[in-house]
């Protein structure tokens, strides 16, 4: 009886351990539980940082510097959650691309959806590459010593050209020598002169060496410019300088005048003291005299 009693102890007492770890066990999975569930509460009801996207209204030769951005600043942001994104990538649309996606609610089941839907109709190599082609080809051309429009042809040609090198086309010899004609075509007949003199005869120049000249050029422009605006300001200041002197003169002159009027005004005529004559020593003993002879 004595060993059956010491085993009922023995198993109480494992008894008890065990619903103490059981308890213990259960309050752990309860805690992990609720911060899991705290953590995505916060997630899904955090605010949104606010991010300077660009917006992508269907303009083709816009589309992949949009695409590259939103990838990288949301679509690979894993501390948004896929609502957010989705909030993210409705507000960074308008116009066309903006209705195609309008018909999706806002929840996490529908970004993929809607992302994919944008990248089925805008992501399409052959007419992203005719867009790019269409901009360079279709540039403005320069107007003479005009920097502004020089810096939109750069401009222009060079957003095509990095957008066409992003699809992964291969820029032979052959490509950079048609790319050097139709840019140096739309050169003013001054700026096509100074390119083709700089050029060696002995070999043909690629497009960076076109794009290097404009800028170059571009820069002495603005620098001639700004000399011209220095040497304008000079004058102006010059002027003004001279005109005030001027004015002072003026101003010193009336006041000079005035003094030598008052004075000239003021001059006795018997005596050329500075006295008006009534009060001359003379003229009032004249007067004195000639009273006294009067009387």
């Amino acid at each position: 009886m004595k060993y059956i009693q010491l085993n009922k102890d023995i198993i109480t007492d494992l008894l008890v351990e065990i619903e103490e770890i059981l308890i213990v066990k259960t309050k752990e999975e309860n805690v992990s539980t609720s911060n899991s569930s705290r953590n995505s509460e916060n997630k899904n009801n955090l605010k949104l940082p606010k991010l300077e996207l660009p917006v992508f209204s269907g303009d083709l030769s816009a589309w992949l510097s949009f695409k590259e951005i939103f990838i990288n600043a949301i679509d690979k942001n894993y501390e948004l959650s896929e609502t957010a994104k989705l909030s993210y990538l409705i507000s960074s649309l308008k116009g066309d691309p903006a209705k195609l996606i309008s018909g999706f609610s806002i929840s996490d089941e529908n970004y993929k959806q809607a992302w994919e839907t944008l990248l089925n109709r805008y992501d399409d190599k052959k007419n992203l590459a005719n867009s790019l082609l269409s901009k360079f080809i279709n540039a403005k051309p320069t107007k003479p010593n005009n920097q502004k429009s020089i810096l939109y042809l750069l401009d222009t040609c060079n957003l095509a050209i990095r957008n066409l090198k992003s699809l992964k086309f291969q820029f032979n010899e052959f490509v950079n020598l048609i790319l050097v004609f139709i840019v140096q075509e739309k050169l003013d007949e001054s700026l096509r002169k100074q390119w083709e003199l700089s050029l060696d005869c002995e070999k043909f120049p690629t497009y960076d060496d076109l794009v290097s000249f404009i800028e170059k050029h571009a820069r002495s422009i603005r620098n001639a410019n700004s000399d011209h605006l220095t040497s304008r300001d000079c004058i102006s200041s010059n002027i003004q300088s001279r005109d005030m002197n001027k004015n002072s003169a003026k101003k010193n002159t009336v006041v000079h005048n005035t003094v030598v009027n008052n004075s000239t005004r003021n001059k006795c005529i018997l005596c050329s003291e500075n006295h008006p004559i009534y009060k001359c020593g003379i003229f009032n003993g004249y007067i004195i005299l000639n009273k006294g002879g009067m009387s």
